[in-house]
């Protein structure tokens, strides 16, 4: 029964996922640069790397509903992204225009959160340490 959900939730993730097409990628790889992109990987791991990191910050799916075999280690993309956020990579591509206007706005609420929960986070940390002492 569980392997049915899992699958059922991998099925719908890939319906509503995000797919750049190549127009669309071409211009995201234009406005970036190629420093932006460059990894170990190839292109195509950069792409799917960018087509999963969009359906969730867009709010279509959850990284742990996202196919592996589509869009590879959602840990590993997850990763990534907070890189790609701390490095101001997300909010050049929103101010380059590479991206629709109605994600923009998504990608910068879903931005938005994560510095809050980064700050919680940091916070708790801190409170947990100086009650040590």
């Amino acid at each position: 029964m569980e392997h049915d959900h899992a699958a059922m939730a991998a099925a719908n993730a890939r319906r509503r996922a995000i797919a750049l097409d190549d127009g669309e990628w071409e211009a995201f790889k234009r406005a970036l640069g190629e420093p932006a992109l460059v990894r170990a990987g190839s292109e195509r791991d950069d792409r799917r790397f960018v087509d999963a990191a969009l359906s969730v910050m867009t709010g279509h799916c959850y990284w742990t509903d996202l196919p592996t075999q589509d869009y590879g280690n959602w840990v590993s993309n997850y990763r990534r992204n907070r890189r790609w956020m701390a490095r101001g990579v997300w909010l050049r591509a929103l101010r380059s225009g590479a991206l629709p206007q109605a994600w923009a706005q998504r990608i910068a609420q879903y931005a938005q959160r994560q510095d809050q929960e980064r700050a919680r986070r940091s916070s708790r940390k801190r409170e947990r340490l100086l009650g040590q002492e």
